[in-house]
């Protein structure tokens, strides 16, 4: 009796772990949606003339890995991942994302008609940069730190003017729009340390910058690269590879990466030098390799990543010639205003440590300072060479499908019905 009584207690404590495990990491499940039954469930409203809110996110779809196409239904199914501790999709993102694909977004100018891709900038004025490389050559000439702290309170109260933010390719005052600002804008705290990560092997380009130096003068040696520094830094797609298996389309790599450009004040204006700043580059490289991590830890970065992939899982549907009625995403679905701010406060951040030379005997102090721009550029390029075929996918000839497909896809073979909206599986 007492062995069972243990044995009991023990398959108890079992159960108990494991359910407390269960709440705390919910079960992420695969789930397709029809494309076709979705814009007919938002064209219809409820009797309170209100779209249900799990229309407008996307059916619960919290990651999009692809599509496929019902041939039978003349329809495609878009699958991905139900993840309940993810931001959420927003249905208007994946329309804008469409439009912009579909060139609804183009513009004509005389007899030209001009298309951006979706992104965004926030840039200081010209003027202020001017200011500033003045303010920093004073700076660098000077060696009294009763000289040097006022040039510095007046060197980050210029760097803090506002910025003008520019959006291009989408609506201004979008959802879409507002997250890739607001990601721009982290992303400027991240570069200068204002804002730290707790993700390994992520640190901040001053404290980068920080770190060299402190190790120059521990060495004796003069100091490695310019103090005074200007460096872009904007989202960039990285190289894409998509499954393609029959009818199917998978999202096997979708990075998100960081470019950088080191930027000097022209005649005209802020120019970039064509390179990479050493030490920016390192940042950026460590930043792009840490993406996931980041993005956990900061989830506009999820929010990112998200319309990266709207905007290739359109891409992909126009370069292989989706023959499926998309006229309400196109053209009527009704994109919501968010507001989008037309400028931001620059941010500054200095950084100072003092150190004691034998040689000099006497106290070296070191100051870090820059300036900071960036962007989002989403510049997705469909390339033939970016598909991975399988052995049962049907032959493809110039992006556009050629021939049934051999093999239905999981999320199609579990449809339900014609008639279903969205499925797991």
């Amino acid at each position: 009796m007492k062995r069972a009584l243990v044995a009991a207690i023990v398959i108890s404590a079992l159960l108990a772990c494991w359910c407390a495990q269960a709440q705390q990491s919910p079960r992420v499940r695969s789930r397709a949606v029809s494309v076709t039954m979705f814009q007919e469930a938002l064209r219809s409203p409820n009797a309170a003339g209100v779209v249900p809110r799990d229309l407008l996110a996307m059916c619960g779809l919290t990651r999009v890995e692809g599509y496929t196409l019902d041939r039978a239904n003349a329809d495609v199914v878009i699958f991905g991942k139900v993840d309940p501790t993810a931001p959420p999709l927003h249905t208007e993102d994946f329309a804008i994302a469409l439009r912009s694909a579909w060139l609804k977004y183009a513009w004509k100018e005389a007899k030209t008609r001009y298309y951006s891709n979706p992104g965004c900038s926030i840039d200081p004025d010209p003027a202020v940069v001017r200011q500033l490389s003045e303010i920093g050559a004073q700076i660098g000439a000077t060696q009294s730190p009763e000289e040097m702290e006022p040039l510095l309170a007046q060197w980050c109260e210029v760097s803090k003017q506002p910025q003008g933010v520019r959006v291009k390719g989408v609506p201004r005052d979008s959802h879409f729009a507002a997250v890739m600002v607001q990601a721009d804008y982290e992303l400027k705290r991240l570069v200068d340390g204002s804002v730290t990560l707790q993700t390994p092997g992520v640190t901040s380009l001053v404290d980068r910058m920080m770190a060299a130096a402190k190790e120059d003068l521990a060495q004796g040696r003069d100091l490695r690269g310019p103090r005074n520094t200007m460096s872009r830094f904007w989202f960039f797609p990285g190289q894409g590879k998509y499954g393609l298996d029959g009818d199917t389309v998978t999202l096997l790599a979708c990075p998100v990466t960081l470019l950088t450009e080191e930027e000097y004040l022209s005649e005209s204006g802020v120019a970039g030098k064509g390179r990479p700043e050493p030490t920016a580059r390192q940042f950026a490289e460590g930043f792009g390799a840490h993406y996931t991590a980041i993005a956990q830890e900061k989830p506009i970065y999820q929010e990112l990543e998200g319309l990266f992939r709207f905007v290739t899982l359109a891409k992909l549907m126009k370069y292989q010639n989706v023959k499926v009625d998309l006229c309400y995403f196109l053209d009527k679905f009704p994109v919501s205003p968010t507001q989008t701010p037309r400028q931001l406060s620059g941010i500054c951040r200095v950084r100072r440590f003092t150190q004691n030379k034998e040689t000099r005997g006497g106290t070296q102090t070191s100051y870090l300072w820059m300036p900071s721009c960036g962007g989002v550029s989403m510049d997705v390029k469909i390339k033939p060479s970016d598909f991975v075929k399988t052995k049962r996918s049907s032959s493809r000839r110039g992006g556009a499908a050629s021939g049934k497909s051999t093999a239905k896809s999981p999320a199609l073979k579990s449809r339900p019905s014609s008639r279903s909206l969205s499925w797991d599986y």
